[in-house]
C-alpha cells in the first residue's frame, strides 16, 4: 500500500514540475468569501462530520450522537442510510433543520472510512467510464467514474421515497446536500438528478474527487453556474491544500473538475476567512490545480518515509517535499473540523470574528 501512494504522489506531479509560475491578468470575478459564506460551509462541515457515525456508534433521535450533534438543537433525523461494505457501498443521514435554524431538508453523504483504501480506488487504474443516464442531447458524451454510480444507484433506491415524502410534508423547506470525499462525488451525482426532477438544490462538498470527463464537467457547470457572486452560486466544492483527492482520478486518463472551487490554503485549523477564497473557473491555477506545480523535488532526493531509500529505484519522478502520508491524511480530513471518524472533537470554540 505505501509504495501505491508513493506512485501516486510520483505521478501526481510529474506533469507539473517544471512548469513556471503563471502571471496572472486582472479579472473582475470576487475571489473573497462572505462571512455569512464561511460561517454556512463551516455549519455543514460539522454536519459532514456527523455522518461519520453512521455505521459506527451511530446517530439517534432526536438528534444525538458522540460528534457535532449537541451543536444541532432542534434538528430532528429522518432516517439514516447504510449500503454496506461493498463497491458500491453508501452512507449518510437525513435531517430536518426546524425554525429558528433556517428550514432546510439536510442530506448528507458520509464518505470512506480508510483515507488508503480511497487513494487506491482512485488512482490504481482508470475505472470503467459509464455514459451519465442524461435525456438525448444534453450531455451525449458525458461520463462518470462507474464506482460514483454505482454508489448514487445503490443510495437512491433507500432514500428517494423518503424525499420525495418530506418535499411534500415540508414544501417551503429548501433540500440542501453536502458531502465529503466520495461521499461529495455521490452528493453530485445526486444534485444532478435532484435538478432533473425539477427541485431546487444547494450543494457544499468537502474534498470531493473529480466526478467525470470534460464533458461531465461543462454539463455540471451548465446546470450549476460558478462564476457569478458568492450568493448566486448554488454548488460550492471545498478543497484544501496539499489534499490529493481533489486531484483524482488522474487529468493524463481524462477526469476534469467541474467549477464551483472554494480553496482553503492554509495547513492550520480552525481556519480564518482571510485562509479561503472563491476560485475561478474550473482549474484555477490559484487554487488546488496550482498545489501540484509547487515546490517539488526527486524521489531520491525525498527523505519521505513512504518509500525505501536503500531498495527503491530512482523513478526520476517529483514529489513534494513537505507531503508525507500522515500530512495527506490530515488534509484531506481537516475541513474546518476534523472529519473521518465519529468523536468528540478536539476543539469546540470556532473563531467567530461578528457578521458581514
Amino acid at each position: 500500500m505505501l509504495i501505491v501512494i508513493t506512485l501516486f504522489l510520483a505521478l501526481l506531479l510529474r506533469a507539473g514540475a517544471a512548469t513556471p509560475s503563471p502571471q496572472y491578468a486582472p479579472t473582475t470575478f470576487d475571489r473573497s468569501v462572505p462571512k455569512s459564506l464561511f460561517f454556512s460551509l463551516e455549519e455543514l462541515s460539522r454536519l459532514v462530520a456527523i455522518s461519520y457515525c453512521v455505521g459506527n456508534t451511530g446517530i439517534q433521535e432526536p438528534f444525538e450522537c458522540l460528534n457535532h450533534c449537541s451543536d444541532f438543537k432542534g434538528f430532528a433525523l429522518v432516517t439514516t442510510w447504510d449500503t454496506g461494505i461493498l463497491d458500491s457501498s453508501s452512507s449518510g443521514y437525513i435531517v430536518l433543520s426546524h425554525p429558528p435554524w433556517p428550514q432546510r431538508i439536510l442530506v448528507v453523504f458520509r464518505g470512506t472510512h480508510s483515507f488508503s483504501d480511497a487513494i487506491q480506488d482512485l488512482m490504481t487504474s482508470p475505472a470503467e467510464y459509464l455514459p451519465y443516464p442524461v435525456n438525448e442531447g444534453d450531455c451525449s458524451n458525458c461520463t462518470v467514474h462507474s464506482g460514483f454510480m454505482a454508489s448514487w444507484n445503490a443510495t437512491k433506491e433507500m432514500i428517494l421515497p423518503t424525499l420525495e415524502r418530506l418535499k411534500i410534508e415540508y414544501p417551503a423547506y429548501k433540500l440542501v446536500l453536502a458531502g465529503h470525499s466520495l461521499g461529495g462525488a455521490v452528493a453530485g451525482l445526486a444534485a444532478l438528478e435532484f435538478k432533473a426532477r425539477e427541485w431546487e438544490v444547494e450543494v457544499t462538498t468537502f474534498g470531493e474527487p473529480r466526478l467525470g470527463n470534460e464533458a461531465m464537467a461543462r454539463y455540471m457547470d451548465g446546470v450549476f453556474p460558478w462564476n457569478g457572486s458568492a450568493g448566486d452560486s448554488t454548488y460550492r466544492r471545498v478543497t484544501r491544500i496539499h489534499d490529493p483527492v481533489p486531484l483524482l482520478p488522474f487529468e493524463d486518463w481524462g477526469w476534469r473538475m467541474h467549477g464551483g472551487e472554494i480553496f482553503i490554503s492554509s495547513n492550520n485549523v480552525p481556519i480564518t476567512t482571510e485562509d479561503i477564497e472563491r476560485c475561478e473557473g474550473d482549474e484555477d491555477e490559484r487554487c488546488i490545480q496550482g498545489v501540484a506545480s509547487s515546490s517539488t523535488k526527486s524521489l531520491r532526493q525525498s527523505q519521505s518515509p513512504l518509500r525505501d531509500q536503500q531498495n527503491s529505484p530512482d523513478w526520476g519522478l517529483k514529489i513534494p517535499p513537505s507531503w508525507e502520508l500522515w500530512q495527506l491524511l490530515f488534509a484531506h480530513r481537516e475541513y474546518f473540523w476534523r472529519l473521518g471518524l465519529c468523536f468528540d472533537p478536539q476543539w469546540r470554540d470556532y473563531p467567530r470574528d461578528g457578521d458581514d
